[in-house]
């Protein structure tokens, strides 16, 4: 007898929340809204290439290294349609077939090749004075 009790509960409480979900103002609070998916267009044309900008130039030991749009190339590397061809401290020089598009670097004010720094002098030993 407790155990019909019991199925006659369950049945009812199952066909409550059936019936909760049935109505059109209630929303399961569990479940992620819709948001619509953005179409992307197939083809060559989908993601056009950002112009390239040069960021940082590194000469170390004789390897030269530009940072273009946040990676790295070094002479010799394709950068989309182009080949690098120079890199030096003020840019980098692109070769499209038989023309050529100079990348100036733009912000110089931290530009100082390895070797050149500087290191300020050592203090002198302190002479000790005795009375």
């Amino acid at each position: 007898m407790a155990a019909t009790a019991v199925i006659r509960l369950l049945v009812l409480l199952l066909g409550l929340n059936c019936a909760g979900a049935a109505e059109p103002g209630l929303r399961d609070p569990m479940r992620l809204p819709a948001v619509p998916v953005a179409r992307v267009a197939s083809g060559p044309a989908a993601a056009p290439t950002p112009a390239p900008k040069l960021t940082l130039v590194r000469i170390r030991a004789g390897q030269r290294t530009a940072w273009i749009n946040n990676r790295p190339y070094q002479i010799g590397d394709q950068l989309d349609d182009a080949r690098i061809v120079a890199i030096d401290l003020k840019g980098v020089t692109l070769q499209r077939g038989s023309s050529q598009q100079r990348l100036p670097l733009q912000d110089t004010r931290y530009v100082q090749p390895v070797g050149t720094l500087k290191r300020p002098p050592l203090p002198s030993p302190a002479t000790k004075t005795t009375p």
